[in-house]
């Protein structure tokens, strides 16, 4: 009996084992998953003067723990013209990058990612709106205080090396100009106000020498602390965003716009 009750545990315990390492492997939120809406870009400085009308912006993203430190990635973006009903409503676009990265703990305070991330707007090239590009990537992420976090993002664009060997013909490569707008970088930096409180900032420079063609993008996520909401837990966090340049998404790229919204953040 004692030898049946040993070889139990033996071929259950790599089972136990098992079950706790997939529960480690899980999705997870990895982005940040909101939906808001507010003001277009009508008072947009002239030298913009891209008019658009009010849209619903959302988003949501998750990351997997494929094993070890390797991750798979997926997040979308959309553009929705819910309020143009006379148009029936229409999605102006969806943005859908999927990733694989690798993170890597350098200390307490730094992290190294590095990454490999597709970005489409999943339309074909006879629509005329076609959009994409393959981007190789490393990330630094940074803890300098409690209430601060820095992240530095680099990129080039594989389309680059393929146009350079001349690999492909040149008529199908897309958005040639991107890096004109977008740039190979980005910083991000995150305050952490309080329990309540935090405000996140991005800021991207295009490679052109036009200073304007670039990106700010500050995102404010809030709560209201209301005890009677707090208690069963009902209290939803705002979340205010305000944008101002190129590549909001991938069919404006080289159109600069102001957007004002205005929502609800999104938690799983």
């Amino acid at each position: 009996m004692f030898k049946i009750f040993i070889l139990s545990i033996l071929i259950l315990y790599p089972m136990f084992n098992f079950a706790e390492e997939c529960e480690e492997i899980r999705f997870k939120k990895y982005k940040r998953n909101f939906i808001i809406t507010g003001f277009g870009n009508d008072n947009s400085p002239s030298w913009w003067g891209n008019n658009k009308h009010n849209q619903v912006k959302f988003q949501f993203s998750f990351k997997y723990r494929v094993v070890s430190q390797l991750y798979f990635g997926f997040t979308q973006l959309s553009v929705w013209d819910l309020w143009n009903i006379s148009q029936s409503s229409p999605f102006e676009e969806s943005n859908y990058n999927p990733e694989f990265f690798f993170i890597s703990e350098l200390s307490k305070s730094q992290t190294l990612i590095i990454g490999f991330e597709h970005i489409s707007n999943g339309q074909s090239k006879d629509s005329g709106n076609s959009r994409g590009v393959n981007l190789p990537n490393i990330i630094l992420h940074s803890k300098w205080f409690s209430f601060l976090e820095q992240k530095v993002k680099l990129w080039f664009y594989f389309e680059d090396i393929i146009d350079y060997f001349n690999l492909i013909d040149d008529s199908l490569l897309e958005n040639k100009d991107i890096a004109e707008y977008l740039g190979y970088g980005e910083i991000w930096f995150n305050f952490f106000i309080s329990k309540y409180f935090n405000i996140e900032m991005m800021l991207r420079k295009g490679i052109s020498k036009n200073i304007k063609q670039g990106a700010i993008q500050i995102g404010i996520d809030f709560q209201i602390p209301f005890i009677f909401l707090i208690k069963y837990n009902l209290n939803p966090k705002f979340y205010f965003e305000w944008f101002a340049g190129y590549g909001e998404t991938l069919l404006q790229y080289n159109k600069g716009e102001i957007q004002y919204r205005l929502g609800v953040m999104l938690s799983f």
